[in-house]
Order: structure tokens, then C-alpha cells, then sequence
């Protein structure tokens, strides 16, 4: 917003400074932070926009006729200008479609005094006269504008201590165990303001907890909640809307079962507070169920998932359901198997996406074959050297560079990690038919000076 006075006026220079006796366009902006009840025949808005147009008949007189064109941004702040009436309002001022610009009071157009103070320089350069029912004053005036800029800063002033009042006051709440918004969890009912159990959901919720206590794993506990029919929390808005009620995942399952809400607790900054909710699971089971989900995060983290050294981490998909497909393996020793597994079969079951698991070596031979196929010129070695660079990866090694220039002979004594690290700068995507087992490559445009774009190989 502060940038709108920087804006050419050079087309609007010779716009007349004197409004018409006999029409004068008006454009009335009203807005308020919290959205209006529907439910209301007369709106704070409403009255907003009857008090300004008093105003403007009052200052304009009686010998104007007046056209008026209402703009309003109902529940929207007034901390930033990022409002689609507002905009709407200023890109119609800007083609010069209007006179004179009313408002109840500045700080319906901003609450911050660098926004005020563009908005103000917009119209001057345009020529559009500004009208405040609270500020009964000329803008255009010497004394006009020092009177705007001091209720501009207070209005700032107002505006960050609103916000600091209302931080204090649900940081306070949420210690007193309170519930200060924000969307209701499943197992829960919002009643009069506060946190009350649902019957039906919380058995649910405490069926998950006993299941991951069972099974000991996300993927297993989403799968059997699938055959057992469990949702996400559904629910109405206050505008009609119907939200929520999609299958269970993993993510949204690990999050509820992390969830201190569910054993009486409040979270504030990463500490729990005892809340004035009724707990729906025991103390007992949430901290095993934490237990466990700390064990299997540090058996299998990092440093385990990339032990093999995946050379098409995040580049291959499954063609059927486009989602990524995943790494795992199995066996000890010399006796290690591969594999790339679709994340709808893992997470949603294999009935998902049937069949969606290949070899890892069979279809990494492939994807490699297909490169060697295309040759390695100097100046792709050129542009992927450099965006290895980028990327922070040892591309200077001289390993990496002789791989590039003479791919056929190096790529087998290259380390995993390197030979994963030109994959990703020379690839955007492989997709895999789960089906055929037809393979196809998607190269990134910068990299090849041929446009392949597209080849593809069936195993």
C-alpha cells in the first residue's frame, strides 16, 4: 500500500480540481474487522454507510447531484489493505470513475499511518476529494494534513495495542486452561464457549490410541480406521458451510495423538496448563503412546532411511495416482532388498493402489540406462556442475565432474549420495505405469540443450 502514491499520475494531470454542480461521483468505503451476524436487518456496516452519506449531502450541498457507489469489506483488518473491496475501490478511483472518496473515519481505510498517509497521496494525485464523517476537516488544507497524520498515529498506536491486549488476554486464558479458538478437534463439541466431549467421536479418539498401542504403527492404525469407517472431525460454519469428515492419515493422526487436549491440557508455547475441559484419555495411555512414537521416530530416522543411499528420493512417482513413490527395504548384510512403494498404497492401504511396489535396482538400472542412452555433453556437465553448486553439493569433487564428462566409464565408482545428487539436477520427474512398468523421464529444460523433454522405457 505504501507504494501507491508512487504510482504515474501523469494521465491524470490535467483532471479537474472542481467537482460538477451537477454530478459528482462518490465512492463510500465502510468496513469492520469482525463479520457482521447475517441474521441482523441493520449492520454495523449498514449504519456506517448511513452516517457517510449524511456527510457527503451535508458537505456537498444541495445544488450536486449525487451518484454514489458502495464499497464494503466485511470482517477484514485493518492492519493491511489486502481487502477485495478496497481494491476493488482503488483500481476504480485509479481509472478515474470517481470524485470524492467518503468514509465513517480514516481508520476504516487503515489502521496504519503509512497506508493512511499513500492513500491520501493517491487521491491528491488523482484529483479525488476525501471526506471523513469523524474528521470534519479539510485534507487538502496545510492544517488538514497535520491533523490527518496525528489521528493516523494514534490510530496505529490503537491498532498494535489492540493486538498486544488481545495476545495477553488468550495467553492468560489458555494458562487458565481456556479454549481461546481455533479449530475444534475430533472428540469434541464447542457449548456456550467451552470444550465439552462428544460421545460418539471420543470413543473414536480412544480407539486410535488403543490401536497405535496395538498395531505400534501409523500406517497400520490409518488402515485399520479405514475398514472400521472413522472420519475427521465434520462440521458446519457459521456461514452454512459443511467442512471436515475425510478419511484418517497419517499426518492428521499423528497429530492428534499428540494432542494434550486430550488428557485436560491447555498448549501454550510448547508447555501444557491444566485446562477446565474434561480429559477423554487416561495420562496412563497418552505418555505410552508418546513413548512409542519417540522409539519408532528415532529407530527410523534420517540417518536409517537413507542408509542405502535411494537414487530416486523424491523423483519418482506413481503414474496410476501421481502420488511419490517411497523408499524402503529389507534384509541384513550382503541380503538387502530394495524397493519403491506408492504413498497411497502405504498410507491408505494397498487396496488403494494395488500392485504400486517395484524393485528399487530395477527400475534405478533403468532410469540410468536412459541417461547413458542421451549422452553427456560438455555443456550439460557445465550447467549441472553449476547447479550442484547451487545446491551446496560437493560438486567441485573431481569425481563428479569426471562422471559427467565421461558418464558410461565413472558412474559406477561414484558414491550413492553423488550419483543421487546429478539425478536431481539433471531430472525433474520419473514416472512408473505400476501396471506395464513403463518408465517415464521428465528432464529439466535448463539441462539439456537437445529437448528431449520426455523418454521413456518399458521393463
Amino acid at each position: 500500500m505504501t507504494q501507491l502514491a508512487n504510482q504515474s499520475s501523469s494521465s491524470h494531470a490535467q483532471r479537474s480540481s472542481t467537482l460538477s454542480q451537477n454530478r459528482v461521483r462518490v465512492a463510500i468505503y465502510t468496513r469492520l474487522s469482525v463479520q457482521s451476524d447475517p441474521n441482523l436487518e441493520f449492520t454495523s456496516l449498514a449504519a456506517q454507510a448511513e452516517a457517510t452519506m449524511k456527510c457527503v449531502e451535508s458537505r456537498l450541498g444541495d445544488q450536486s447531484q449525487i451518484d454514489v457507489q458502495y464499497f464494503e469489506d466485511d470482517g477484514f483488518t485493518g492492519a493491511n489493505t489486502e481487502r477485495p473491496s478496497f481494491k476493488q475501490m482503488f483500481e476504480a478511483i485509479d481509472d478515474g470513475q470517481f470524485d470524492v472518496v467518503a468514509t465513517p473515519s480514516l481508520d476504516r481505510v487503515s489502521r496504519d499511518l503509512a497506508d493512511q498517509l499513500a492513500f491520501r497521496r493517491f487521491l491528491e494525485t488523482r484529483r479525488v476529494r476525501l471526506i471523513s464523517v469523524r474528521e470534519p476537516f479539510d485534507f487538502d488544507s496545510d492544517t488538514g494534513s497535520l491533523l490527518a497524520g496525528i489521528l493516523g498515529t494514534f490510530a496505529e498506536y490503537e491498532r498494535k495495542a489492540i493486538a498486544r491486549r488481545t495476545r495477553e488476554k488468550n495467553h492468560a486464558a489458555r494458562k487458565r486452561g481456556l479454549f481461546t479458538g481455533g479449530r475444534i478437534v475430533l472428540g469434541y463439541d464447542l457449548v456456550n464457549g467451552k470444550l465439552c466431549p462428544n460421545a460418539e467421536e471420543a470413543e473414536i479418539v480412544k480407539g486410535l490410541f488403543r490401536l497405535y498401542l496395538d498395531l505400534g504403527s501409523l500406517r497400520a492404525v490409518v488402515v485399520e480406521a479405514r475398514k472400521r469407517s472413522w472420519k475427521k472431525k465434520h462440521w458446519i460454519s457459521k456461514a452454512g458451510r459443511s467442512s471436515g469428515g475425510g478419511c484418517i492419515d497419517v499426518s492428521w493422526l499423528q497429530r492428534l495423538l499428540t494432542n494434550p487436549l486430550y488428557i485436560g491440557k491447555m498448549k501454550l508455547f510448547g508447555e501444557a496448563h491444566e485446562g477446565e475441559h474434561e480429559a477423554i484419555v487416561d495420562e496412563e495411555t497418552w505418555q505410552l503412546v508418546q513413548d512409542q512414537l519417540s522409539h519408532n521416530a528415532h529407530s527410523r530416522g534420517r540417518s536409517v532411511r537413507n542408509k542405502w543411499g535411494a537414487l530416486l528420493k523424491g523423483l519418482l512417482r506413481c503414474g496410476r495416482c501421481g502420488a511419490t513413490m517411497g523408499h524402503t527395504g529389507t534384509g541384513k548384510g550382503p541380503k538387502r532388498y530394495r524397493y519403491y512403494v506408492c504413498q497411497t498404497a502405504q498410507v491408505q492401504g494397498a487396496d488403494a493402489c494395488p500392485d504400486a511396489r517395484v524393485s528399487a535396482h530395477d527400475v534405478e538400472s533403468a532410469v540410468v540406462q536412459q541417461i547413458r542412452g542421451l549422452g553427456v555433453g560438455s555443456e550439460l556437465a557445465r550447467l549441472t556442475l553449476e547447479a550442484l553448486q547451487e545446491r551446496g553439493c560437493p560438486a567441485e569433487d573431481e569425481g563428479a565432474a569426471a562422471a559427467l564428462r565421461d558418464f558410461d566409464a565413472i558412474w559406477e565408482a561414484l558414491p550413492a549420495l553423488q550419483r543421487a545428487q546429478v539425478l536431481q539436477v539433471l531430472l525433474r520427474e520419473v514416472r512408473l505405469d505400476p501396471d506395464t512398468r513403463h518408465i517415464e523421464l521428465e528432464f529439466r529444460e535448463s539441462m539439456l540443450m537437445e529437448q528431449p523433454e520426455k523418454r521413456d522405457e518399458t521393463r
